[in-house]
């Protein structure tokens, strides 16, 4: 309009109902329209007639805009009802196309709802990108950090704005206690207890439902505890002021100071108690060196200003380090030059970043999210790949339908409205079928991925945009080719039945078959690489006997002190073996501190593990060198002598280690002890990780866990057996066990997670190309029938006429597996070297995945290929 605004109202007129009235300018006396306006102009002004001049150009909008609404409605019926028809005219191909999105769908939406979770963690905290956990990062690296660090960072770094400490309680050998909490005639067995600074509410967002949030953590002798706890101790009482017993220790009853909110699960930790550090430190002994400089033995997280670099904050650490550590020389040009040193680990990145030593739980993997979300996409376009090959399958018998339409005046952007809104109405359709899919499997599936996810909560989490995210995406690639196609083609050449002359249309229908087995062959080959992995993990040597040994953990301090008589009366059942007490178990968390011999330069960080002196023969560990403890040695029962692994060994510059004195520099006190074996290297952790050096010593006050090697014959009653026993000894707490073997296999939970998920989405998709196959196989006989005809005519046997049509898609098969052999090969040789021990990847798997492919390609086409075969000739030949 604004090129037309120096012009006089007429000649915009005349513009303007030409372009608004159906039949052009001569629809209205324009003659009359300039003279009325001269004449309104002349008389009462120009304002006046430019308001007539308006009103009657506004008047015709209207008619403009309903004409186009009702031509709109039209056009949408009548495709409607040509796509309703077609649907119901081939209902075989339609089931397929419908189905295969649905499950498609179905499966994307599962994976995308699993991926979202592990993105989400950390992220329900105010101004999350901005919190970073402190790290100690060398050769071993660690999330644990001195205590001080954090407020001190707060206090001398302009960038930091707000700072928190806090730490799990932990246990002898940094272990996590259980201990027994009661409230009136209430007892239970917990766990998951933390302490914290005073800032930890306004650090964090975590909400405090009850007590008051400036003094909660600020009363000495006071507790937090979560809303679940609240309603499991007290019900519908009000729990502040209320005194909890733990271990009936009258000096550790503290009173309820706050109730907060239940930590969702998407948080890197959790727990159900919360200390202040003002009431730890106040039952802290004199002498402890926990909560200064020399322990990195916290977990410290800042807040830095918005749009601040970490790096630049890292960068100044070294320096302003050196006025609270004592670093020499050397350690401290190893810190500027990046070798060792302070890390800032986004909070938000923990989760699936970061696996490094003292996790506060076990973390997730940004690479299975990856995995996954490719996953999604391949599954969902397979489906994808389904709908496109049979539509243009199937667009050689709406050839005609097309050409009378095209000469009657049809034109290109009408057809491909038409057929895409075929597509967009079998992606509705598909996408409710999917939803009632993913709300049937969403409880199974969130048993097998360990995450609670419910239908309820994910309708309030944007699962409606993700549900319009898969139907846009499914109704563009699937429809936009077909539809393009098919309005293209010309109306002569459909009528002289030439569309397809030079076979450009059956090349690509080929190609995404090809496509779509390639995908599924990698799938394939992907989860028995993982399988096979698992299973080299499960049988792999670990340099002791894991099998048949009970864990039992001794909740009870006072159990220590009489451990061998609690280890001498189970002895004397014979279905027990062999017992011993330990401060970890293997296949968990060890403690490291330094060992030296003969000068500070000749010092390593070990891993340290109590023991007694069974503890090698009841896990059935080799002696490489010297002798086994024995209370035959005085020396051995009073902690001054050690037993290293070979990995230990090779660190200094021995002959022998055997008779070598060395200093032990422990977390509470330093000891010199003399070496008397050398046992041969087993995997004390899990087998994502090579084995590292280890010191092992006998110290009765660090132990926590029995060792009892059982017979395989009559285990339950074996275990009823030590349940009394332990009774005897604690009878506060309940008695726990679990099996060693069992231990071990909980490191390797993601990984099964993903054999379980990558198992049963392989399976789905192997079966969505499959029934799209089937649906492409009948139409290419169906095109073909008259070609079967003329060949049975001429003599052709069964086995010819099925052999014809099979070899046309074990080519393909072939050709896919030519291109998804190397890819998956790739790809599952990076996934590998994650772990220090991997199995090797066989070529059976590739056979055994192709001949799998191979074989469910020729079921699902046979039974079409044996009913061509049997048609009689005169039916295949007769005309239309």
């Amino acid at each position: 309009m604004k090129q037309y605004r120096h012009r006089n109202p007429p000649m915009i007129a005349e513009y303007l109902l030409g372009k608004i009235l159906p039949d052009g300018p001569s629809a209205t006396p324009l003659g009359d329209f300039e003279e009325y306006y001269n004449e309104l102009s002349n008389k009462d002004g120009m304002l006046k007639a430019r308001m007539w001049y308006w009103g009657q150009v506004f008047n015709l909008l209207p008619r403009k805009i309903l004409n186009s609404f009702l031509w709109g409605f039209l056009m949408f019926n009548n495709y409607f009802k040509i796509a309703v028809r077609n649907m119901l005219k081939s209902k075989v191909y339609s089931i397929i196309n419908i189905s295969g999105l649905a499950l498609g769908m179905a499966c994307s939406l599962l994976i995308l709802l699993y991926v979202q979770k592990e993105l989400s963690y950390d992220k329900f905290h105010k101004n999350a990108d901005d919190i970073y956990r402190i790290e100690w990062i060398s050769e071993n690296p660690q999330t644990r950090t001195p205590h001080p660090m954090a407020m001190a960072m707060k206090d001398d770094f302009p960038e930091v704005v707000d700072a928190v400490t806090m730490s799990p309680l932990w246990g002898p050998g940094l272990s996590i206690p259980t201990f027994s909490v009661r409230y009136g005639d209430k007892v239970f067995d917990e766990s998951g207890f933390f302490s914290a600074d005073t800032t930890f509410f306004d650090f964090f967002s975590f909400k405090l439902l009850q007590g008051n949030k400036k003094t909660a953590m600020q009363t000495i002798g006071g507790i937090i505890i979560t809303e679940k706890i609240a309603h499991k101790y007290f019900g519908n009482e009000n729990p502040i002021g209320k005194q909890l017993r733990i271990n009936e220790d009258p000096n550790f009853s503290p009173v309820v100071t706050g109730v907060m909110q239940n930590i969702p699960d998407n948080s890197h930790f959790h727990f159900n108690f919360l200390f202040s550090y003002m009431t730890m430190k106040a039952h802290e002994s004199p002498e402890s060196q926990y909560y200064t400089w020399n322990d990195f033995g916290h977990f410290n997280y800042i807040k830095l200003k918005e749009g601040t670099d970490p790096k630049t904050v890292e960068a100044k650490i070294p320096e302003w380090s050196r006025q609270y550590l004592p670093w020499d020389d050397q350690t401290y040009e190893a810190l500027k030059q990046g070798i060792i040193g302070f890390k800032l680990d986004r909070m938000t990145d923990i989760h699936l970043h970061s696996n490094i030593r003292w996790e506060l739980e076990p973390n997730g993997d940004i690479t299975y999210v990856y995995v996954f979300m490719s996953a999604a996409f391949l599954i969902l376009l397979i489906a994808c790949i389904n709908f496109t090959n049979l539509t243009i399958a199937r667009a050689m018998k709406r050839s005609k339908e097309i050409g009378v339409r095209k000469v009657l005046g049809g034109e290109r952007k009408q057809l491909f409205m038409q057929f895409f809104g075929e597509t967009l109405l079998s992606s509705v359709i598909a996408l409710m079928l999917a939803i009632i899919l993913t709300y049937l499997f969403l409880p199974a599936y969130g048993n097998i991925i360990n995450k609670e996810i419910t239908f309820a909560s994910i309708m309030n989490n944007g699962f409606l945009s993700r549900l319009l995210l898969i139907a846009v995406v499914a109704t563009i690639v699937a429809g936009a080719y077909p539809a393009l196609f098919l309005s293209g083609i010309q109306p002569v050449s459909i009528l002289k039945g030439k569309q397809d002359k030079n076979g450009k249309i059956q090349w690509f229908g080929k190609a995404l078959v090809v496509l779509q087995f390639t995908i599924s062959l990698v799938l394939i080959i992907g989860a028995q690489v993982i399988s096979s992995q698992l299973d080299f993990l499960s049988n792999k040597n670990l340099g002791f006997n894991k099998e048949q040994i009970l864990v039992a953990p001794m909740k009870n301090s006072s159990m220590r002190k009489v451990y061998n008589e609690i280890k001498n009366e189970l002895l004397r059942h014979e279905s027990i073996i062999s017992a011993s007490a330990v401060s970890n178990v293997p296949g968990t968390s060890f403690n490291q501190n330094d060992i030296r011999w003969e000068s500070d330069e000749n010092r390593t960080a070990v891993a340290e593990l109590y023991v007694d002196e069974d503890f090698i023969k009841t896990m059935g560990i080799e002696i490489k060198k010297g002798r086994d403890f024995s209370r035959d040695h005085i020396t051995d029962l009073e902690q001054h002598n050690f037993i290293l692994n070979e990995a230990a060994e090779k660190c200094f510059n021995w002959k022998t280690p055997v008779g070598e004195d060395i200093l032990w520099l422990g977390d509470m006190f330093q000891c010199t002890g003399k070496v008397i074996g050398v046992v041969k290297d087993f995997n004390f952790r899990s087998l994502h990780n090579s084995i590292e050096p280890l010191l092992i010593q006998i110290y009765p006050n660090a132990f926590n866990y029995m060792l009892i090697k059982i017979s395989p014959n009559n285990v339950s009653s074996t275990i009823k057996t030590v349940e009394e026993i332990w009774k005897k000894y604690d009878s506060d707490h309940s008695f726990e066990y679990s099996f060693l073997d069992d231990t071990f296999n909980k490191q390797y939970r993601a990984e099964e997670q993903m054999k379980t998920l990558f198992s049963y989405f392989t399976a789905l998709a192997v079966f969505i190309a499959c029934m799209g196959l089937f649906g492409l196989s009948l139409l290419t006989i169906e095109k073909r029938i008259k070609e079967i005809g003329v060949r049975k005519t001429l003599g052709a046997s069964v086995p010819s006429v099925v052999r014809l049509i099979l070899t046309e898609y074990v080519k393909l098969i072939v050709i896919a597996n030519v291109i998804a052999w190397p890819v998956a090969y790739y790809f599952m040789h990076d996934w590998l070297q994650g772990f220090a021990y991997k199995t090797d990847i066989s070529l059976l798997i590739f056979l055994g995945s192709g001949f799998m492919v191979l074989f469910v390609t020729v079921a699902t086409v046979i039974i079409q290929a044996l009913k061509a075969a049997y048609i009689n000739p005169v039916v295949c030949l007769k005309e239309e």
